[in-house]
């Protein structure tokens, strides 16, 4: 009978320091998948700045709400002669925004724009491509943006 015990107990202890390793391989999995996908970045709230863009440039401002990965929000922008004002539709991963801009107000024409951008803090630099009719919505160009 003591030989059967101590044979459970040495199974048992074979069995444990066979699942430790298994365990730590788990962790480092599943760290590595976290470092894959970071959670977005806040970026929810009233940001400011400036555009420069191959029509000129100027003032630019986004007002976004953020659920989870998507955003959603406002947009206004002077550039030319024009005010173009719209909605902002998009997604963040970490702190990568992937989004479109379309212009609902301040153009007589119905343009969108492409926006790719990365925050760092308070900061949002990004880029954009303008498309939509070929005469009159065409364009690219970068901005700052301050999260005020």
């Amino acid at each position: 009978m003591k030989g059967i015990v101590v044979a459970l107990a040495a199974s048992s202890m074979l069995l444990v320091l066979g699942l430790v390793p298994l365990a730590h391989a788990q962790d480092a999995e599943a760290a590595k998948s976290k470092s894959k996908n970071p959670p977005p970045v806040n970026v929810a709230g009233a940001w400011s700045g400036t555009d420069t863009s191959s029509d000129g440039g100027g003032p630019m401002t986004l007002d976004i709400n953020q659920s989870g990965k998507k955003l959603r929000g406002t947009f206004s922008v002077t550039t030319g002669d024009q005010n173009p004002t719209g909605t902002v539709n998009g997604t963040i991963n970490g702190d990568a925004i992937h989004a479109t801009f379309h212009a609902t107000g301040g153009t007589k024409h119905n343009c969108t724009a492409e926006v790719v951008a990365t925050v760092d803090g308070s900061a949002m630099t990004g880029s954009f491509v303008v498309h939509g009719n070929k005469q009159h919505c065409k364009g690219q160009g970068q901005f700052n943006l301050t999260k005020q």
